[in-house]
């Protein structure tokens, strides 16, 4: 069969007349959520040490933004999930200057002779020592209410997640808020009560295949520590 311009350019015509209505269809607020889901925290040319806590509250900031935006968004539960997983993590607001402090002792240990390795390394030793409370105590508590919250408002309603990070889509996907908001709060939880609940998840929620396999692997864990 022979194809002419005339026709191929038909065809192609039709189909993106076909396929155009979808793109109408697709709603701002879905399409402005997946932008701040996907931006990167971190400019990749900014090369200078990055403030992590400034970093972590912008985002949150664009997140609340959404929300005064968007109050009946059916996004709310995850919006907030988000938020909470950033609240979580929010540091100190002295790390960043003894980061900045690491850097500058890295930088006058620079040389090549051995003891400089050595100076190098306290420069990390010394950080790591001043920053094994690293979390904002006010913002974790934020967190931890804002997850409760969740659990018990939101628990059994679908995420809307990445389906397939390789690709970058978004849908409704077979891993309910209540799985991922208790496991945030499995973090840092004592041995027994993390037990507890990630037990929980399993027995009443929905949790996608890879937090699943994040249960397990704790879970895994939990029970390796104990026979020590």
């Amino acid at each position: 069969m022979q194809w002419t311009a005339f026709s191929l350019f038909t065809i192609v015509a039709l189909l993106f007349n076909a396929a155009t209505p979808l793109l109408v269809e697709r709603s701002p607020e879905f399409l402005e959520y997946e932008q701040i889901v996907l931006a990167p925290l971190l400019d990749p040319l900014d090369t200078s040490i990055p403030n992590w806590r400034e970093l972590y509250l912008a985002k949150i900031a664009k997140y609340e933004a959404y929300l005064k935006k968007y109050p009946n968004s059916p996004l709310v539960a995850e919006v907030k999930l988000r938020i909470a997983e950033f609240l979580k993590d929010v540091e100190r607001s002295d790390i960043y200057k003894l980061r900045v402090e690491m850097y500058q002792c890295l930088e006058r240990n620079s040389g090549d002779a051995i003891y400089d390795g050595d100076a190098r390394e306290a420069c990390i030793l010394e950080f790591d020592k001043k920053t094994k409370k690293w979390r904002d105590p006010i913002y974790s508590g934020k967190a931890v209410k804002l997850l409760l919250e969740l659990v018990g408002k939101y628990g059994h309603q679908k995420r809307y997640n990445m389906n397939e990070p390789r690709i970058g889509g978004f849908a409704w996907v077979e891993e309910e808020i209540g799985a991922k908001a208790l496991y945030l709060l499995s973090k840092g939880a004592e041995p027994e009560h993390k037990k507890k609940i990630l037990l929980l998840i399993l027995k009443e929620y929905k949790a996608g295949p890879a937090l699943l396999l994040a249960i397990q692997e704790d879970l895994q864990r939990l029970k390796g520590a104990q026979t020590k």
